[in-house]
């Protein structure tokens, strides 16, 4: 299982119009997303503006760079997934959020 995260806007039609490619990762970094996020973690970003999750992620990452030590010992002992590839994973949202405050952040 994994993480898709998109960005969309309300264009009036019966469907919102995608202004971002989705991102995907895996779920086994969940526990490093609560522990930068808080709450329910990624899923906090549900239905945010881009304005409003860039806030977030920003808090997030700063959080994952300065307790990296702590996030690499979350890393799944499965392999799928890593500190590293999180941290890309929340940048990119968070690069797409910063070009689209407006749209709205979408995860399924």
């Amino acid at each position: 299982m994994s993480y898709d995260v998109y960005m969309v806007v309300d264009t009036g039609g019966t469907e919102p119009a995608y202004v971002t490619e989705s991102r995907n990762y895996t779920y086994n970094v969940s526990p490093m997303f609560r522990a930068a996020l808080g709450g329910k973690g990624l899923n906090d970003l549900q239905g945010l503006s881009g304005a409003e999750a860039a806030v977030k992620l920003t808090s997030a990452l700063a959080f994952m760079v300065g307790h990296r030590d702590e996030m690499v010992a979350l890393n799944p002992e499965n392999g799928w997934g890593d500190y590293n590839g999180a941290l890309r994973f929340l940048e990119g949202i968070l690069e797409d959020c910063l070009k689209h405050p407006k749209a709205q952040v979408r995860i399924s």
